[in-house]
């Protein structure tokens, strides 16, 4: 990776946590303005910043213990992938379990830069991918998750691995976690009309009409 694209990387990654960061502090800030509570900007945007790597460590926990499960899952299904994952992985982590530790320790989306796709090769990435889409056309949703976690680790500017992640989630019915998914797709490519049609079902299956509406007039208009 030259340093013109970790540059471009890293401005995105912060552009996305400063929108996040915005948009709560914004929506914190009107709802006290219409209940007319003093309003302390700075203690406001504070508040919005630590929520926000909160959940970021609550998710990369979940993401931590998935990929302990995948790396059990694709034990099974190619000893020989799983054999070359934890060979490739030796170079950061001297077994699985100080693989698992090492995922677990992560405290912001950047640590995953020791997991970026130069550990792995292009086929072998994509052979993963392959048996991710064997588990989701089977309809055994639990393990396409699995494997497209951890892909969304390793690859993370796929925004095909992130669709897939959002698909498996929603198809067992975790809606939040899919439109967490489906956020990042978009912010990788808004264009793509597919993405807003599988934000509306999760929105409609959560009963928040109003924002499945807004979706609709964004629809509209691509």
């Amino acid at each position: 990776m030259n340093t013109v694209d970790k540059s471009s990387q890293d401005d995105v990654f912060f552009s996305s946590i400063k929108s996040a960061v915005d948009l709560d502090f914004q929506n914190q800030i009107n709802q006290l303005s219409k209940l007319n509570i003093p309003i302390n900007p700075k203690e406001i945007r504070e508040r919005c910043e630590k929520k926000f790597f909160a959940n970021i460590e609550k998710e990369l926990s979940k993401t931590a213990e998935l990929n302990k499960q995948f790396l059990a899952l694709i034990r099974e299904d190619n000893l020989p992938l799983f054999d070359k994952i934890i060979e490739t992985f030796s170079k950061i982590s001297r077994s699985e379990e100080e693989l698992n530790e090492k995922i677990r320790s992560f405290k912001k989306l950047a640590d995953f830069e020791s997991l970026n796709p130069d550990t792995l090769s292009q086929e072998e990435i994509k052979e993963i991918h392959q048996l991710g889409n064997k588990w989701f056309e089977s309809g055994d949703y639990d393990k396409s998750l699995l494997y497209f976690t951890f892909l969304s680790a390793v690859d993370s500017k796929n925004q095909e691995v992130w669709l897939a992640k959002g698909m498996s989630e929603q198809n067992i019915q975790r809606y939040e976690e899919a439109l967490a998914s489906y956020s990042v797709v978009l912010n990788l490519d808004p264009s793509v009309l597919m993405t807003y049609l599988l934000v509306m079902e999760c929105l409609l299956s959560v009963s928040k009409i109003s924002e499945a509406e807004q979706i609709g007039s964004v629809i509209f208009r691509l």
